[in-house]
């Protein structure tokens, strides 16, 4: 079947950049993205808020409220009429044991439909998931990871990315630009800071998320979560490179690769497979295996624009999942 023949309905999450890796496929058509499915069906952004102050676990324990059966009526819409085949696609966090009823109200209500469950992330970060719902509901089950669908027997489709336009910006320049979580590679993303401003190189560091006993060093920003995509990109566009850390045992392309073949950024990495991905350009992609050898002059005279942009939009992940869809 095409994709044509397909409504696709992504349960995502309330957090702007997931939005934008879907935009494309949003406004190509057929497929919508559910971020917070009691406003998106209740259409009231102030239900939606309404119910996520009396889902927080203080609240419901203190007044004993079962929110699931409250807001059962905003949890799935009505796709009775909508004249194709369904799909249902699941971000790897909607996996958590509370909700369960969501994927048996969907086998109840739409029996033909399909069910997909994505992992945007390794599978070992899910730790807080039950990921034998996926053997229970689940029809097609793909990781944005080559080595995790090897080990698990997943299907694989890298990470995808919607442009987004931007205006000039004209704040000022810098060298590097990273941003993200400390997770387990801290030491990595502080050891890289410290070699590329030692070579002369502008910085602009930020850093989310810092584990008990991290220390913070002079000269990196520290955020307590997320900012806006929008504000982060405005960092990237302008820098003239990225810097890309993995986490430990991740060898999928995540969205640093993306946004440096879309907006013309060279990509200071040490993922080893970028040296045999599809649109590897040793001008583009600088690797590296200790902050040792990042080499002082990183992008002055690169022409870096990359043809493979064409290949990262998310309208090419539905067609992928039409193909292998009965």
């Amino acid at each position: 079947m095409n994709r044509g023949d397909w409504h696709f309905v992504v349960y995502g999450y309330d957090i702007d950049y997931f939005g934008v890796m879907f935009a494309e496929a949003v406004e190509a058509g057929g497929v919508e993205y559910v971020a917070d499915p009691v406003s998106h069906y209740s259409g009231s952004r102030a239900v939606g808020v309404f119910h996520r102050l009396c889902e927080h676990p203080r609240l419901r324990r203190m007044l004993h409220l079962d929110g699931h059966s409250i807001w059962r009526r905003w949890l799935i819409g009505d796709y009775v009429d909508v004249g194709k085949r369904l799909c249902f696609v699941f971000l790897m966090r909607w996996l958590k044991p509370g909700n369960e009823d969501l994927f048996l109200t969907i086998r109840r209500r739409y029996p033909d439909a399909m069910i997909v469950v994505y992992l945007e992330d390794l599978y070992e970060t899910g730790v807080n998931l039950d990921y034998s719902m996926m053997t229970r509901h689940a029809d097609l089950v793909v990781s944005y990871d080559k080595g995790d669908a090897a080990k698990h027997g997943f299907l694989y489709y890298p990470t995808f990315l919607s442009a987004v336009s931007l205006p000039a910006c004209g704040k000022k320049h810098t060298d590097v630009a990273f941003c993200g979580a400390s997770k387990q590679r801290y030491d990595l993303i502080v050891r890289t800071y410290e070699a590329l401003v030692s070579r002369g190189l502008e910085c602009d560091f930020m850093v989310s998320r810092l584990h008990p006993g991290q220390k913070k060093a002079g000269g990196i920003r520290y955020i307590r979560y997320l900012i806006p995509y929008q504000e982060y990109l405005s960092h990237v566009m302008r820098s003239d490179c990225l810097l890309e850390i993995m986490q430990d045992n991740a060898t999928g392309y995540t969205l640093r690769t993306w946004e440096a073949i879309l907006y013309d950024k060279v990509l200071l990495t040490n993922n080893k497979a970028i040296k045999e991905a599809p649109f590897y350009n040793p001008e583009q992609f600088i690797y590296f295996e200790t902050p040792d050898d990042i080499p002082g002059c990183l992008s002055s005279g690169r022409q870096v624009h990359n043809p493979y942009s064409g290949n990262l939009s998310p309208v090419k992940f539905f067609d992928f999942l039409a193909s292998r869809l009965s």
